[in-house]
């Protein structure tokens, strides 16, 4: 039988119920500052790596990536948004950044700034309304009325 996935937003549903209640008082700072330790420890892994001749630890690197995992869902949590936002965002950030699916390496080098919204963006058709149209979307249905019953006249 084959494990069901696991989305973003269910995972950032589960880490919450994980966080103390002294974090839930300030998820963002408590996020961002627990962010700042798990990456230091992927850090530290890859340096004893790199520099100290030791074996890449990939099963300690994916425990600590677990770690930086529940803490952006911490922050995230904290902002009022979702994993699944953030991801999005962050991928068409990239996507405007490189004009598609491809990193390009002079667009990397010589960056353009964009300005996203933070939050899901959804886009909406807007068709022009004539003043009938129009008054009824203010709330001015008495209004419309009278107009009628002025033509009527």
């Amino acid at each position: 039988m084959e494990k069901e996935k696991l989305s973003f937003n269910e995972y950032q549903l589960h880490a919450y119920n994980l966080i103390s209640e002294e974090g839930k008082k300030d998820m963002i700072t408590n996020g961002v500052l627990g962010l700042a330790g798990e990456a230091g420890e992927c850090c530290d892994i890859v340096k004893k790596y790199k520099y100290q001749g030791h074996e890449l630890d990939k099963e300690h690197l994916k425990d600590e990536l677990g770690d930086v995992l529940w803490y952006i869902a911490e922050t995230a949590s904290g902002l009022g948004i979702t994993l699944e936002e953030v991801a999005e965002y962050n991928l068409n950030k990239l996507h405007k950044r490189f004009n598609g699916e491809k990193f390009i390496k002079e667009k990397s080098i010589n960056r353009e700034k964009y300005s996203f919204p933070v939050g899901k963006v959804i886009i909406k058709t807007v068709y022009p309304l004539d003043f009938e149209e129009f008054l009824w979307a203010s709330g001015k249905e008495l209004l419309i009325e009278k107009i009628k019953e002025s033509f009527e006249e």
